[in-house]
């Protein structure tokens, strides 16, 4: 029995005075009398708590708001693109210059069955999300798997500002190797400038630290005085921007039609079938401008020469820098 009913059996059923059971249990004399009152004209139901939602809720997204943001997200998860509540909003936001804020579209795709559950994995607010403040800043690099009309395995290597999470280079190779990725990073640095830094896993065409040594890469970022930057291994969430955009593969120009294996016959047809040139790795939302760039060899305890600010955009623009 619960609490109320005691207290409504006291006054109703024992004849008790309402001040006296207040007493007893801990309670106002007004809420006594109140549940009296709930009890003599709606019975025992009428003493259960009662639910506190209001009855009108102005702040609700509205219908047809919740009906576009469930189009949204089947229509971006259809054409193979990013569909998460940032994306949403991005579409919203150019569609009618407002859009929810992010929190709310969350909400509705979950209050939907539209987000599946995964209580066994880390809580993405435990994840420490960073983002370079200027272009140039740092270039993610990584490679992936692709399969030809043919059949045929090729590798696609790809460069991408961590800032604006522009494409700069995407390149397929029946095996990607050390010499195509320093080939490729000089061809990328000649169009755009250096880098302040790099971010790779600990692929052998990135790093060869583990066996002691440097590779042709390495040395190429050590002349250039810019940092590089590994993830440790098994952690790909270390380099999620680009990890994410070949997960994606979005469509030609980010337009709807999503790449998929066995779309190209060669290798010289997958690189503008992924992405097309220049595209971000926001698919279908806007990238970040291209303003101002951060420069290499900017931390302060670099040695005189080859590590001191601008030194590898000088060598670039005096053409001492061999081009890829």
């Amino acid at each position: 029995m619960s609490k109320n009913r005691i207290i409504v059996t006291s006054v109703v059923v024992e004849g008790r005075r309402k001040v006296d059971v207040a007493r007893d249990y801990g309670v106002s004399y007004r809420w006594v009398h109140t549940l009296v009152s709930r009890y003599l004209t709606g019975g025992w139901d009428a003493i259960e708590p009662q639910s506190r939602r209001p009855k009108t809720s102005p702040t609700r997204t509205p219908p047809d708001r919740e009906a576009e943001i469930i189009q949204l997200r089947k229509s971006l998860q259809t054409a193979g693109h990013d569909a998460g509540p940032h994306t949403i909003a991005a579409h919203l936001e150019r569609r009618h210059g407002s859009s929810p804020a992010v929190s709310t579209i969350w909400k509705v795709l979950r209050r939907n069955g539209l987000v599946t559950e995964q209580p066994k994995k880390r809580p993405r607010s435990s994840y420490l999300r960073f983002e370079a403040d200027l272009p140039n800043e740092t270039w993610q690099s990584d490679f992936t798997h692709w399969r030809l009309a043919s059949g045929t395995g090729t590798e696609v290597l790809t460069f991408l500002d961590d800032h604006s999470r522009k494409a700069l280079s995407i390149t397929a190779y029946p095996v990607v190797t050390v010499a195509h990725v320093l080939q490729q990073f000089r061809a990328t640095v000649t169009e755009y400038g250096p880098p302040a830094s790099t971010l790779t896993d600990n692929g052998l065409v990135f790093t060869t630290r583990v066996r002691g040594g440097r590779n042709t890469f390495e040395n190429e970022l050590n002349l250039l005085g810019i940092d590089q930057k590994n993830g440790r291994p098994n952690h790909p969430q270390t380099q999620g921007k680009v990890e994410r955009f070949q997960l994606n593969r979005p469509g030609v120009d980010g337009g709807s039609d999503s790449a998929k294996d066995d779309d190209y016959a060669s290798t010289e047809e997958v690189p503008a079938g992924v992405a097309g040139e220049g595209h971000s790795a926001r698919a279908g939302s806007p990238s970040a401008g291209w303003g101002p760039v951060a420069q290499p060899g900017s931390a302060p305890d670099r040695a005189a020469g080859r590590g001191q600010p601008g030194h590898a955009a000088r060598l670039v623009q005096t053409g001492r820098y061999r081009r890829g």
